[in-house]
């Protein structure tokens, strides 16, 4: 399971724990739920295309969750693939925004490519 480092983990639950005194539960429960009980401890590398994927996979979690609610007994898997491919792209451009990131840019834990590792030699 991928996790926060740190720092964030830490202003997180500083925000979580506000946001419960004052009365905002269900941010405060979002935060503590999404960030778990334990930071990072160290950095791993993490690929754009990992993260795409992660997101595309809780996207599925949060349809069946829809489905059950519904008691649906049939969906068309690839018009639901598609959707969530779609809200994949979406939630992370609107994340990027918060956090004044451009989607397109690589971060900190993206795995070197060949080119860079003989860089350093």
């Amino acid at each position: 399971m991928k996790k926060v480092n740190q720092v964030l983990y830490h202003k997180l639950l500083l925000q979580a724990e506000e946001g419960r005194d004052q009365g905002l539960h269900k941010l405060a429960s979002g935060i503590f739920e999404a960030i778990g009980p334990l930071p990072e401890d160290e950095k791993v590398s993490y690929s754009h295309k990992e993260l795409e994927q992660d997101i595309y996979s809780e996207l599925w979690k949060v349809a069946s969750l829809i489905l059950k609610y519904y008691d649906v007994e049939s969906v068309d898997a690839q018009k639901m693939h598609e959707r969530l491919e779609s809200l994949t792209k979406k939630a992370l451009n609107e994340v990027c925004t918060v956090i004044d990131k451009n989607k397109e840019e690589f971060g900190p834990l993206e795995p070197e490519v060949l080119g860079q590792s003989l860089k350093k030699l």
